[in-house]
């Protein structure tokens, strides 16, 4: 049945696997050889604060990072979870041949006290692409740029951190929005 695609049971599995996921993620539908899948990925306040760097002299120390060195570290961090996702799709369910994927945040509550969620990346990784990739020589970023089709994203700021995408011109990822429900997904 995974090789058929039947949508339950390709659900059923992709569900399975990805509950011991360090990034939450949830399959949300299957459509012919085609998976979409939500992933929730950390803060950038998960990004460390400090990195390993060696003095003058050649002591080692921790140097804090600066604001790009920070959202550097975030966009590869999402990517990455981004990325680990797909494979593990393909790797679950042999009858697919692409994954459509939206990497989402916790948001800054509203004045309501309400959880906003957002989307920071969408995109689309064809089996056929990932196989090619040189995972020894590419970033996640890179790869996720390279190897994904459809890829939505948006960058702000001098340091170049990833934002949540404005949807006024995405109705397909506004309606996954709106379909997600945050708590479901964590618990």
């Amino acid at each position: 049945m995974l090789h058929a695609n039947d949508p339950s049971t390709v659900l059923g599995a992709l569900a399975a696997a990805f509950e011991d996921n360090e990034a939450v993620a949830a399959p949300v539908g299957v459509w012919d050889r085609d998976a979409a899948i939500v992933v929730l990925v950390p803060p950038v306040s998960a990004v460390p604060e400090r990195r390993p760097a060696l003095t003058p002299a050649g002591n080692p120390t921790l140097k804090k990072l600066t604001k790009t060195e920070t959202a550097s570290m975030y966009a590869e961090m999402v990517a990455g979870f981004a990325i680990v996702t797909a494979k593990e799709a393909f790797a679950v369910a042999p009858g697919l041949s692409s994954v459509r994927l939206i990497a989402v945040r916790n948001g800054a509550a509203d004045a309501f006290g309400e959880k906003k969620t957002e989307i920071l990346v969408g995109v689309r990784f064809e089996r056929s692409v990932l196989a090619r990739v040189d995972w020894a020589n590419a970033e996640a970023w890179q790869v996720l740029t390279d190897a994904g089709a459809e890829v939505a994203f948006s960058m702000r700021g001098r340091p170049q951190a990833r934002q949540a995408l404005d949807l006024t011109g995405e109705p397909g990822l506004a309606a996954v929005l709106d379909a997600i429900d945050l708590d479901e997904l964590e618990a």
